[in-house]
């Protein structure tokens, strides 16, 4: 799409309408202009040479190389206008196939007599001032006319912050030049933004500096203010590759709220530090997935209406389940970028990020244990560890220190962990990081389907892809839920925060719709590592929370039977770039029929049993942005309601004021539940009801004596309470508080099916 409507070929050369007249005041370029130098012109996806960019073709472009090493900004083009010009402007005409990339958002233009030599700028400054979905061509008009016949542009950066450059067409005026000035170009700072958490006494705080603007051996500050002072708690430098800034403050009053800041010098980044919010009866989790930074899907739009939004619902914490970048190199770029749109809601409350996928640098993450791969589905990473790494340090080293630090395969770290917040106790695990990988399965060479992460065709047995070894979780993290699902110091419900779903949520995908049975990067494969994970979680009553699908959904987990085990809440993407669609062509074992398509109890492809209660597939819309809206993108929000142990799921749409009362969630939206749901097993039995003295909320744990397997471990609403069993027998019961580290046992309770009215008095001292 041709953004002017005027481009002509004039015999003083090429003409490019640009807003005003035709003749003297519109831009041109002198016949016979040429290049004299470029940084790198790309030739090994198409040639883009330099002198595209003054063709008068605005479907040719040059662009800057992508092999074998993009060069960083500033980039530049020097240009022969063929004699000595008087100028008075230039024009910018960005790529004009749809694309994005390289076009530039910093500008500076000289004039010069001599190639190879520059005096001050004729202009300097940025060209757009908003994230558009494409980029109108931009006249430039210079403060005071320039004179020479050398023209140097200079690109600073783009509007995608990525190390690339292009340009359809560059055109000069020598007349009157109509345009709004160039936007000022902001101040240099030092300090991106800051994420923090708290836990166990101790806050952990990484500030993400911009590259290069202090010393590798600079020093950066972490102050608190404690009335009129600011006490320093911290000292630290800058630890590369990435420019992150850590702080480890150990003795940490939670019970107060301590402003912060973050000093360099004399610049400063502020922020507060919440107090844990015990007190509080309801604790609000926002929760996101795949910030997509391409236009298709509306990834360049503004952002701005999330942070709005958030701040109206103000949550006690913030979820962000993976995909915060979708470019596959340069994470720290596009990582400040994230901070820039994001920072003014998380530099006031603890935040969570978990890196998925396109975060490392690959389209999917089968980790297997951290092994270098030169494919993805063969199960490990791809990227260098060095680069994983700082990743990972960039967007989780602030979070509370991890279960079991040791590293994996290649040295790379691990960040799974427990978060109480409120009393809400999180434990936020690696989906992926020890998965097996499809490769072995060889579906793509066997006719099953065209990749060997996805079976396409009908002809498969699920059996044949839940083989002994492999791995979801891993024995690692499921050690960690186990101790995990025991452990209520300070917790009321228990939450499960991951990249995805446990099941396969999705049937279609892709822009062509595209049908398929299976997809191995969904975590309903392998089926036994779900089968034990969920188990852990089962016993605990623990909800889930997660994204990555692209697709929100609810539903409720099924083991042995549907519906017995927990629940997931999957939040829609902020802007998504791969639609998907649950559209199964088989029908549910049971519907549900309340109105929204395709739910019920069903099989997902692996023979997995779930219950989809409702889902955003994606369908036409008319609300503008449309690019961004047919996509169904939007936040989750939950909340976590203490004394009725109910849980509430919100999933608002984009760009929909959370305080209007006239906007509406996505269909099938709010939904409460309670926590117990997350556990729903028939009982089969009873054990005798208990009356607990000396403590109001228990904890109990419910032991099979004859297998010696936890049943359950649950904190109790109240002190008088009957507990189910799922199996006739003798059961070990423990009765505590795990605040005060107070427990009776009784052993050899015998279950009753007939719920037996005996009552057991157990006073807690």
């Amino acid at each position: 799409m041709i953004r002017q409507n005027v481009i002509a070929i004039m015999s003083a050369g090429v003409l490019l309408g640009c807003g005003g007249a035709l003749g003297q005041d519109a831009a041109y370029m002198p016949k016979g202009a040429k290049i004299v130098s470029c940084t790198a012109a790309e030739v090994s996806r198409g040639k883009h040479p330099a002198s595209y960019a003054i063709d008068g073709n605005p479907k040719t472009m040059w662009h800057t190389s992508f092999r074998p090493k993009a060069k960083p900004h500033p980039h530049e083009i020097v240009i022969d206008l063929g004699q000595s010009i008087k100028v008075t402007g230039i024009s910018y005409l960005p790529r004009q196939d749809q694309g994005v990339n390289g076009v530039i958002q910093d500008i500076e233009c000289t004039l010069s007599e001599k190639a190879n030599a520059w005096g001050a700028p004729a202009a300097r400054g940025r060209l757009y001032g908003k994230v558009f979905e494409q980029y109108p061509q931009r006249t430039i008009a210079f403060e005071k006319p320039a004179v020479g016949r050398y023209l140097r542009i200079r690109s600073l950066a783009t509007v995608t912050a990525a190390p690339f450059t292009s340009a359809a067409e560059i055109g000069i005026y020598t007349g009157k030049v109509r345009a709004a000035p160039l936007i000022a170009l902001p101040k240099k700072k030092s300090i991106c933004f800051a994420l923090y958490t708290t836990q166990n006494k101790v806050l952990k705080l990484t500030a993400q500096l911009y590259p290069g603007m202090l010393p590798v051996d600079g020093e950066v500050v972490l102050e608190i203010q404690e009335g009129k002072i600011w006490n320093t708690v911290g000292k630290t430098k800058p630890v590369l590759p990435g420019w992150s800034a850590m702080f480890r403050v150990e003795g940490w009053d939670m019970t107060k709220t301590s402003p912060y800041r973050v000093r360099v010098g004399k610049e400063t980044y502020k922020g507060i530090i919440r107090r844990d919010p015990v007190d509080k009866r309801q604790v609000v989790a926002g929760v996101f997935t795949g910030n997509s930074s391409y236009p298709w899907g509306g990834g360049r739009l503004p952002k701005q209406d999330i942070v709005d939004n958030i701040n109206k619902i103000d949550p006690d914490v913030l979820l962000f389940t993976g995909d915060q970048i979708y470019v596959h190199s340069n994470h720290t770029t596009h990582w400040i970028r994230f901070g820039e749109i994001f920072g003014d809601m998380i530099r006031n409350r603890p935040t969570v990020c978990i890196p998925d996928d396109h975060d490392v640098g690959q389209p999917n993450i089968w980790g297997n244990g951290g092994r270098k791969v030169d494919r993805d589905t063969k199960g490990g990473y791809t990227k260098p560890a060095e680069y994983v790494n700082m990743v990972q340090r960039q967007q989780c080293w602030h979070l509370p220190d991890p279960y079991d630090p040791k590293p994996i395969a290649q040295g790379l770290t691990v960040y799974y962990t427990r978060m109480v917040v409120g009393g809400i106790d999180f434990a936020i695990i690696e989906d992926r990081k020890f998965k097996s990988g499809p490769f072995q399965f060889g579906t793509h060479k066997n006719g099953l389907a065209k990749r060997p992460d996805f079976i396409e065709k009908p002809n498969y047995n699920p059996k044949d892809y839940d083989l002994p070894g492999l791995k979801l979780l891993g024995d690692r993290q499921l050690k960690f839920l186990a101790d995990w699902s025991r452990n209520w110091r300070g917790a009321v419900m228990k939450t499960v925060v991951s990249q995805t779903v446990f099941a396969q949520t999705s049937t279609h995908h892709g822009p062509k719709k595209s049908f398929y049975y299976v997809d191995f990067d969904a975590n309903g494969w392998p089926q036994t590592g779900r089968r034990k994970a969920l188990e852990l979680m089962q016993r605990c009553a623990a909800f889930h929370v997660c994204g990555d699908q692209h697709l929100s959904s609810i539903g409720q987990y099924g083991i042995a039977d549907w519906r017995d085990a927990g629940w997931w809440f999957c939040v829609p993407s902020i802007s998504n770039t791969y639609p998907r669609w649950w559209q199964p062509k088989t029908p549910p074992v049971k519907a549900l029929n309340n109105g929204i398509p395709h739910t019920g109890d069903f099989y997902d492809s692996l023979k997995n049993k779930m219950t989809i209660y409702t889902h955003t597939n994606p369908v036409p819309v008319t609300r503008e942005p449309i690019a961004l809206n047919e996509r169904m993108p939007g936040f989750g929000v939950v909340r976590f309601d203490k004394p009725t142990r109910k849980i509430t799921m919100e999933c608002w749409p984009r760009m929909m004021p959370v305080d209007d009362p006239k906007s509406k969630q996505y269909k099938g939206w709010p939904r409460t539940i309670t926590q117990f749901e997350n556990d729903g097993r028939k009982a089969v039995a009873w054990l005798p009801k208990l009356d607990i003295k000396g403590v109001k909320e228990p904890v109990i744990e419910v032991i099979n004596e004859k297998t010696g397997m936890l049943v359950y471990s649950v904190r109790m609403q109240k002190a008088a309470f009957r507990s189910p069993v799922f199996a006739k027998g003798t059961y070990t019961i423990r009765i505590g508080d795990p605040d005060s580290d107070r427990w009776q046992t009784r052993k050899g309770i015998v279950a009753d099916d007939k719920e037996n009215r005996d009552t057991l008095k157990i006073t807690i001292h």
